[in-house]
């Protein structure tokens, strides 16, 4: 009996989680590494040794850029580089403070809706309930519309997760 084993399948058993699941997050969000780090300005480079397993630390700065880029809380890829307590400490330092507006005094529309997605993205990512918040601009949509239904065409959790 032969035990010889492809290249492929040796590759596949070597992997370490934190390739697995950023491979796995770029074949769910059909997109491909250049594309992915043109998009979110992440580094090729490291991105390709995260993939070919020869990088399982990143730092801190990395590990947000990555989870912000592939849509998944940074606690998970904080616990599959071995760093969750990195997570606490980014919730107690960041967690509980009000987000500036990027442009006070202006009253662009475009610029709410992005600050309303990332502030809903943010509560999110806290465990937070955004039920209250659909509610509430659901009647602000109804106030518009004049009507008494909830309009059901562009649901609130497309905020979430929007900007890529």
């Amino acid at each position: 009996m032969n035990n010889a084993r492809s290249p492929d399948e040796s590759t596949r058993e070597e992997q370490t989680p934190l390739a697995r699941f950023v491979r796995e997050k770029l074949t769910e969000l059909h997109i491909r590494q250049t594309e992915f780090c043109r998009l979110t300005g992440f580094d090729q480079g490291l991105l390709s040794k995260i993939q070919n397993s020869m990088v399982n630390t990143l730092s801190l700065e990395s590990a947000l850029k990555l989870a912000i880029g592939l849509r998944v809380p940074p606690r998970i890829l904080l616990e599959l580089i071995g760093r969750p307590d990195l997570n606490d400490l980014v919730l107690r330092a960041y967690g509980n403070m009000p987000a500036a507006p990027e442009n006070p005094g202006g009253s662009d529309s475009s610029d709410n809706v992005a600050e309303v997605s990332r502030l809903a993205e943010r509560a999110q990512l806290l465990g937070k309930d955004l039920a209250p918040i659909k509610k509430a601009l659901y009647s602000l949509v109804d106030d518009r519309t004049g009507s008494n239904e909830p309009v059901r065409s562009a649901p609130a959790t497309n905020l979430v997760g929007s900007r890529m």
